[in-house]
Order: C-alpha cells, then sequence, then structure tokens
C-alpha cells in the first residue's frame, strides 16, 4: 500500500476491506456541576440506575430468543450495574462533595476504568470498555442524549441508495470510531459493515471479539483516524499489518480487490477442515482445543471445528458482581458446556483470581507486586471454604461429560497434594448427601512458572495432564512485564530459554504417560506449530477461529521433521537465530 494518506493500527481481525468511512463521536457531553439537594439527586440517580436496569434486561431479552451469544455481555453489564460498590461509589460522590449524579457516575466510572486498565491480562484489562458503554448509558438516561450507531449507519445507507443511480451498486461502510462498545454494536446490521477501525482498543476489545466472530477486518489503537476521515472517505484496510489507507488510489484499490478475493478463495479452502481430523503427512494425530471464558461460547468453538476445551476461565464468572456464585450457579454453567460437548474432553481452570484479577469480595488486600503474590492456587488453598465451593460444582458436572481440572499457577507439588485432599473432602461430602460425581475426571496443573516446568518430572507422577500456558510462562521466565514497553522487546516465546522449557515439560509428560497441550497465545501462532508438535505437544488449544488455519497447516507436516526442527531450535541462541531457523524450515516446506 502506499500513495494515499496511510494510517497504521494494530491489526486485530485479518482481512481487507475497501469501504466508505462512517465516523462516529460516540462522546456524551457531562456538565460537571454542584446539586443543591443531594437527597434529591440520589433519587434522580435511582431512577436512570433502574430504567438503564430495564434497558439492558429488554436487549437480554431479545439476545435470548435470537440465541445470540452477546446476551452474556450484557448480563455482565447488568452485575455491574447491580455492583454496590458501583453504585454506591456515586451516590457517596453526590452525598460528599455535592457533585451531581451525571459527574458523580463519569467519576465513578473513570475510578473503576482505571483499576481495569492496569490489568496484565488482555482479555481483563479490555473489559473497562464494559464499564464506559454501561456508565454512558446511565448518563444518557440522565441527560436524555442518545447514541444510537445503528440509525447513523441506516441514515447513511438512506442517503447513499438515494444519490446513486438505478442499477448502481452501494458500497459498504468501514466505521470509525474512538471505541465501539457492545450497545453500539448490537444496533448494527452487519452486513452492511465492511470493517472497523478504531482510535483505542486492543485486541480482545469489544471490537476485536465481534469483528473477528463475524469475520470483519479490524484495526485498533489507529492514532489519529478521527482526524484523519471525514464522512464518506474511501478508505482501504488490512485487518492482518493494522494498515489503512485514506482515499486510495485507482492501482492501490485494484491491488486491495485482487487481495480480496484471494482471501475469499483461501477461507473458501479453509473450512473444510473446520471438521477434519487433526492428522499430520505422516499419521500421527494431534487435537485442537477451543478456549472459552463462558458456555455461551462453546457452540461457536464447536462450528469452528474444536475438538473439546483447552481452557475455560472460571475467573469471568466471578467477576462483576457483589457476592460469589454458589455452587449451583457453577455447577449448571460446567454442566452446560460439557454437556455442549458430550464425550470430549473439558479442561477446566479453576479460581484464577488476584494478580490484574481483582475481585471486590475477595479480600486479597494491596500488594507491591501482585503478579509474584497471593494469587490463583495460592488464594484458594489458603480459603478452602471457596475453593471447595468450585470444587464440588466441578464434581457434580463430572456426571455429564468427560472433565478435566485444571489448577493454576502450580509452582510446589505440595499445592497439587492438598488439592487432591480437598477434592476427596469434596467428594465424601458429595457422597453423604446423595450426590453423584464421576471417578473418571481428569487433574491436571498449568506449567506457567518456570519452577512447575523444572519440577515436572515430579508433577507428572500426580496429575493426568499438562497445559503450558505459554503468556504467564514467557513473562517469568524473562522476567518481563509486558505493559513496560522498554522491555516488551525481550517478551517472546521464540525465546530459547521458553522453547527449552516447554520442551522440558513435554519430555517430563512423555516419560511418565499423561499428555501436554499448550492453551497459551502461543498456541494460535502458525510459526510456532512446528516446534510445538516437534517438542512433543500434542494438544493445542486456542481461539476458536484459529482451529481450521492451525489444522491445515498441521495436515502438511511430517513428524521426523519437527522433531529434528525442535532439536535444532532449542540449541539456538536467540530468538532471532530461531525465526531464522523458522524461516529456512517454511522455505522448504
Amino acid at each position: 500500500m502506499g500513495e494515499g494518506l496511510e494510517l497504521q493500527g494494530v491489526g486485530t481481525s485479518k482481512g481487507k476491506a475497501i469501504g466508505k468511512g462512517l465516523v462516529y463521536r460516540n462522546q456524551i457531553l457531562v456538565e460537571r456541576g454542584k446539586c443543591e439537594d443531594p437527597v434529591a439527586e440520589c433519587g434522580r440517580l435511582d431512577v436512570a440506575l433502574l430504567k438503564a436496569e430495564n434497558q439492558i434486561r429488554k436487549v437480554i431479552d431479545e439476545l435470548d430468543e435470537k440465541k445470540d451469544p452477546a446476551a452474556d455481555i450484557f448480563r455482565a453489564h447488568l452485575m455491574i450495574l447491580q455492583d454496590p460498590e458501583f453504585t454506591g461509589g456515586m451516590k457517596s460522590k453526590i452525598e460528599s462533595y455535592g457533585m451531581n449524579a451525571e459527574w458523580a457516575v463519569e467519576s465513578v466510572a473513570n475510578e473503576f476504568i482505571e483499576i481495569f486498565q492496569a490489568m496484565e491480562d488482555p482479555y481483563l484489562r479490555e473489559r473497562s470498555s464494559d464499564i464506559r458503554d454501561l456508565a454512558k448509558r446511565v448518563i444518557g438516561v440522565l441527560t436524555n442524549q442518545t447514541r444510537d450507531l445503528g440509525t447513523l449507519l441506516s441514515e447513511q445507507v438512506c442517503e447513499r441508495e438515494s444519490a446513486t443511480e438505478s442499477g448502481g451498486t452501494f458500497e459498504k461502510w468501514i466505521l470509525i470510531a474512538e471505541d465501539l462498545a457492545p450497545s453500539d454494536t448490537l444496533s448494527l446490521d452487519l452486513e452492511l459493515v465492511a470493517g472497523f477501525v478504531t482510535e483505542n482498543g486492543g485486541m480482545n476489545s469489544h471490537t476485536g471479539i465481534i469483528a473477528r466472530a463475524y469475520g470483519i477486518p479490524a484495526i485498533t489503537a489507529c492514532k489519529g483516524v478521527l482526524e484523519a476521515v471525514h464522512q464518506g472517505d474511501l478508505l482501504a484496510i488490512d485487518g492482518a499489518s493494522g494498515q489503512m489507507i485514506v482515499s486510495p488510489t485507482e492501482r492501490e484499490i485494484q491491488a486491495v480487490c485482487a487481495g480480496i478475493e484471494d482471501e475469499n478463495r483461501k477461507r473458501e479452502q479453509l473450512s473444510k477442515y473446520c471438521h477434519q481430523a487433526t492428522e499430520s503427512a505422516d499419521g500421527a494425530r494431534f487435537e485442537l482445543f477451543g478456549n472459552i471464558g463462558s458456555k455461551e461460547e462453546a457452540p461457536k468453538a464447536i462450528e469452528r471445528g474444536a475438538e473439546g476445551i483447552g481452557l475455560f476461565r472460571t475467573e469471568l464468572m466471578f467477576m462483576g458482581r457483589d457476592s460469589m456464585p454458589t455452587e449451583e450457579e457453577q455447577f449448571q454453567e460446567y454442566k452446560a458446556v460439557l454437556q455442549c460437548f458430550q464425550d470430549r474432553l473439558v479442561i477446566i481452570r479453576t479460581l484464577d483470581v488476584g494478580g490484574d484479577k481483582k475481585i471486590s469480595y475477595l479480600d486479597i488486600g494491596q500488594e507491591e507486586n501482585p503478579f509474584l503474590g497471593y494469587r490463583a492456587i495460592r488464594y484458594c488453598l489458603d480459603h478452602p471454604e471457596l475453593f471447595k465451593v468450585q470444587l464440588r460444582a466441578l464434581l457434580r458436572a463430572s456426571m455429564f461429560g468427560k472433565l478435566g481440572i485444571m489448577l493454576p499457577m502450580v509452582s510446589t507439588l505440595q499445592e497439587v497434594l492438598r488439592t487432591k485432599e480437598l477434592l476427596e473432602e469434596c467428594k465424601r461430602e458429595l457422597a453423604t448427601e446423595g450426590l453423584s460425581y464421576s471417578e473418571k475426571l481428569l487433574l491436571g496443573v498449568m506449567i506457567e512458572i518456570p519452577a512447575a516446568a523444572v519440577i515436572s518430572d515430579i508433577l507428572a507422577q500426580h496429575v493426568d495432564f499438562f497445559s503450558i500456558g505459554t503468556n504467564d510462562l514467557v513473562q517469568y521466565t524473562m522476567a518481563v512485564d509486558r505493559m513496560n514497553g522498554a522491555v516488551a522487546n525481550l517478551y517472546s516465546h521464540y525465546d530459547p530459554a521458553v522453547l527449552r522449557l516447554i520442551k522440558l515439560t513435554a519430555d517430563s509428560a512423555r516419560k511418565h504417560g499423561i499428555f501436554v497441550g499448550v492453551c497459551g497465545e502461543a498456541a494460535a501462532d502458525p510459526r510456532f506449530t512446528p516446534f510445538l508438535l516437534g517438542a512433543g505437544i500434542k494438544e493445542l488449544s486456542m481461539s476458536a477461529g484459529m482451529i481450521p488455519e492451525i489444522r491445515r497447516n498441521i495436515c502438511g507436516m511430517n513428524m521426523e521433521d519437527l522433531r529434528v526442527l525442535a532439536e535444532d531450535l532449542i540449541r539456538k541462541e536467540s530468538p532471532e537465530q530461531v525465526n531464522a531457523a523458522l524461516d529456512a524450515y517454511f522455505a522448504k516446506s
């Protein structure tokens, strides 16, 4: 791309697109004023909160009727709205500082947004957009301001169609915004949308999630896009490279159109791999699983060819509410996913709290270094009354499918042994109460701390499987905060130190006859697949959309070549050498 005005962002959903720019400025003006009567102002806030709650419930009902998984996003909004820390903070601002209701909502929302944006986990960090969206809804009720993107799009379509000659074609639209929230995209006719470009956001923002789910090209973190694009400008975007051209030349348009045709052919070719066996060219079998955060995501994973679930993040069920989910609530959630996958393995991770995952009703406290502190299995074992609720729910759900329970942040054998003791306690309790569970469930650990990889030969004698969480394994191995730009260059799963720990873990698993998978971002990296398989990994778990491409690649690989490659890669001295060797491998393939 080259002669039009070029902008660079982060490619969030692959694909090329051409369309007219639709600029959406979704800010709501907040008048920051003092209130004369705090009691009356709190009453005004209560009315607005109730109206917002009713709006959300109506949206949920409509989405449930269509069996649209987006309903789960709005259930999370409802839980945040019902959180007394959230709404109580607003009333405190009114009563203590005399703020008007709009200002109080904005102020508390900004405080919550700041907390979420400081989180390490990219998925949770992007949930700050949900709080922003919810606050805008409440402020919109208070001020009678509307912000319906769907209406804006419809108006532009009508205006454009009336100006188009009979028999002419109407281009789709590329939406330009600061960021897009769930309620923004809810009102859209996505058939009219060619792409998304946002000034802010990231890989796991709502924009990215929706775009990938519907196969729409998207770019986030494209600084300056709101200033550069005017309503109706012709735009060309590349959701893989993150590059965008404003007013492309005819030559550039032809190049993008050729790219779109090529992508359509490739997409059609990949579709046949959705439900094929994952088997290398020389007959070695592997499994490709999906990563999910709720039961609503399970059917989509099956649709894209997931042979099981390699990571079910249960902490999302605990967040955005004012009390812990009950045993029955957890049981129903786990049961639904297991029933969806029937006899295929579903690996459910126990509560991974702490670090960047703050839950208001759990007393974790402030820590100077939370990522090296009181989190995940450490917290759960210190609070057996909380942990046993989850273990009991998991045991009960095990009757409805093939369950694997996975422990996060394990660094010692003692953590595994103590969890086993608690599991036995829960089994005895359930038996006494006449409740059933399966004796065939599996217990595994995440290998995400170097200590766990180093003692993986010991751990393998006490568990049924390993799952390597490459995101944290890289972070802890390289002692790198991914959010710190000064050292971000060190964060790479291609580093030989990381490769050696993965190989060590796989060797320990093979020696003791247990299976080993990978559930971090590296599992979805097509360039990294040859090393993982060559190192002895048997299962890869990823976002469901990547499954067909990874499966297609595996079908063309030869295991003997991969084993030789893996042994060569762990002897390299730098990520640059590792990548050069992979370049040579792909050039020959």
